[in-house]
């Protein structure tokens, strides 16, 4: 179901970057995801997508962890994985995406993840993650360029 999404989601993207010609200059979006592992430690996951005619990925990612009941707040620092940067675009078997020279909007996707001990077992741990811009092509929201995109999981 997930794959199912996540494909319905990316060709909507390229289908928006088909119809608009912008330059995007900024984020297409991203996932924030966590796993216990075990005890108070949580692997935290983001995926970032750009468009390979935007901006570079980030080195890192900051993720900001907060608990209200338990009085903490603190941020910490994801690394890419490696060999998890690479062109997921949905294409036709023929097309070209911008990744590969060609006119289609394409896709990459960036992963970051990194293992984090929470100080206490809090009810309400929230995880965030924002980037400030938006995509160019985006038409659901006003002036996408100085939105920040925000990506939480309680």
């Amino acid at each position: 179901m997930r794959k199912n999404l996540r494909h319905i989601f990316l060709t909507l993207l390229t289908a928006i970057g088909m119809h608009y010609n912008s330059m995007a200059t900024h984020s297409m979006g991203a996932d924030l995801t966590y796993e216990c592992v075990g005890g108070n430690n949580y692997k935290i996951r983001v995926a970032f997508y750009r468009d390979c005619i935007g901006i570079n990925a980030p080195n890192n990612v900051n993720v900001t962890i907060s608990s209200a009941s338990c009085g903490q707040r603190f941020t910490c620092t994801l690394f890419p994985v490696p060999g998890t940067y690479q062109e997921i675009t949905p294409l036709c078997p023929n097309a070209l995406s911008t990744c590969k020279g060609g006119v289609f909007t394409g896709i990459q996707e960036w992963v970051y993840e990194r293992v984090v001990t929470l100080p206490a077992q809090c009810t309400d741990w929230t995880f965030s993650y924002e980037l400030c811009c938006r995509n160019a092509a985006i038409n659901t929201i006003t002036n996408p360029l100085t939105n920040t995109f925000t990506s939480m999981q309680l």
